[in-house]
């Protein structure tokens, strides 16, 4: 089907992007690896989906995440250097330059910023992420699925996937955890004992607490769920908003030396769709 709405995880395309298996770099050392693919992945998505349009979702715009003040632990910051973050500018100038729109939301991630735009919306969304947190926003009435790297995902696959339903998936991840936001598990629960805690009980929010082997494992499986659960209600904005950048393609096509995309130009002012 075609979808409406492409909305990019951004935070994930642009680490993998910087962290694709080779290096591109200008004549004069400049890295440009993460900008190409970035953008080039896009296309490449445009082109496979056709979508109305496409929209980017990015973290907290210079503020930390509410979930950081809950649990400092939780999802430690990934390295970052120069390079990264000169790319990183580069691409969000880009992005605003073609008239893509791009949105964050103060103290929140870029999943809650997504599930905001998801939940204020009737329009069908493929959302790519390979966040699992994300998995939540599945829904087949509303069109709403989840295209994780060349697969695209609905309810039945998540089911499959997980033996639980979406909407379960946070208290999913708060019994056996997610090493990807350092969020630990609860001790002797796996996945197969979480999926039938949450068959029988829905959810752990009424779940007695005779299920877990201690007490306060209860306490700890929803204070997980705090952390997992997407924020619906994030007060998202538009980044650049009423802004008018002193750039252009060419400027940043020339500073990063991206031939390839330079013959590709029209294509890419093309991404704006409406």
């Amino acid at each position: 089907m075609k979808y409406d709405i492409l909305i990019i995880d951004g935070p994930y395309l642009a680490h993998r992007s910087y962290t694709a298996p080779y290096k591109l770099t200008t004549l004069e050392g400049k890295d440009s690896t993460m900008i190409h693919t970035f953008f080039n992945s896009i296309l490449s998505m445009n082109k496979k989906h056709q979508p109305k349009e496409i929209v980017v979702a990015w973290e907290s715009h210079g503020t930390p995440s509410w979930r950081r003040e809950l649990s400092p632990s939780y999802k430690p910051s990934k390295g970052v250097n120069e390079s990264f973050i000169e790319q990183l500018n580069d691409i969000k100038r880009f992005l605003h330059i073609i008239g893509i729109r791009q949105f964050y939301a103060p103290n929140n991630e870029a999943d809650d910023t997504i599930a905001t735009l998801t939940k204020n919306t009737n329009k069908s969304l493929l959302i790519f992420t390979i966040d699992k947190d994300i998995m939540q926003l599945t829904s087949d009435i509303a069109q709403h699925h989840i295209l994780c790297n060349k697969t695209i995902l609905t309810e039945e696959d998540i089911i499959d996937k997980f033996n639980v339903y979406p909407y379960q998936i946070p208290d999913y991840l708060a019994l056996v955890g997610d090493t990807a936001d350092n969020i630990e598990g609860i001790k002797g629960i796996g996945k197969k004992k979480a999926s039938q805690i949450l068959k029988e009980h829905g959810s752990i929010l009424v779940t007695e607490p005779t299920v877990f082997k201690k007490d306060s494992d209860l306490d700890k499986a929803k204070f997980n769920r705090r952390l997992t659960q997407l924020n619906y209600d994030a007060n998202v904005q538009l980044l650049f908003d009423d802004i008018s950048l002193n750039t252009t393609i060419d400027d940043i096509l020339n500073k990063y030396e991206l031939l390839s995309l330079k013959k590709r130009k029209e294509e890419l002012k093309n991404l704006k769709k409406e």
